[in-house]
């Protein structure tokens, strides 16, 4: 509930098959959520 991403993205969490794969979602979605920051002037994370 408390998680950042959108709706859709909440779902695919919960739609993985398995752990590796639901890992793997969450780190894809993380990674478009600090390229839009970067892109938006933000500082980058390191």
């Amino acid at each position: 509930m408390m998680s950042p991403y959108g709706p859709a993205e909440k779902q695919a969490l919960l739609e993985a098959p398995d752990l590796k794969t639901r890992a793997e979602i969450l780190v894809a979605i993380t990674e478009i959520e600090l390229a839009k920051k970067n892109t938006e002037g933000e500082p980058q994370l390191q």
